[in-house]
């Protein structure tokens, strides 16, 4: 079994502006979460991919880490830049993107055994003011 494990990070000032904050709790869930996949596929066989975005009015996605010029790791995730006030907030476009980019990767022949799985987790305060 395989897995393409992918995540939608929301990146918008509103996460800054929770009691307490909710920027660095989410960063370190979304760590957290990714690491326990990793962890997990080491120990299995088959093959984990792994594809995220963080997002305000910008949708970034990568698949490597442009700061270290290799594939994401479980930690960078710490890296992401803070969120900058007057960021609007793109959430529902930022999961259909995700969603399209997974489709496509299916649509490629990237995992398409009857046990492989395509997961999307989206972590966010659920405002979207930007989306259209």
């Amino acid at each position: 079994m395989n897995i393409y494990y992918s995540m939608v990070l929301d990146a918008s000032y509103s996460m800054t502006q929770h009691t307490p904050p909710a920027f660095g709790p989410m960063k370190e869930a979304a760590r957290d979460s990714y690491q326990t996949v990793h962890d997990t596929w080491q120990e299995r066989p088959g093959e984990a991919k792994f594809a995220m975005i963080w997002f305000d009015e910008v949708i970034n996605q990568t698949q490597y880490n442009t700061n270290t010029a290799r594939a994401w790791m479980p930690d960078d995730i710490r890296d992401l830049p803070e969120p900058q006030p007057g960021a609007s907030t793109k959430l529902f476009s930022a999961t259909e993107t995700m969603a399209k980019f997974l489709a496509q990767e299916r649509q490629r022949n990237i995992f398409t055994g009857p046990r492989d799985q395509y997961v999307m987790v989206v972590f966010s305060d659920g405002a979207d003011n930007y989306s259209f």
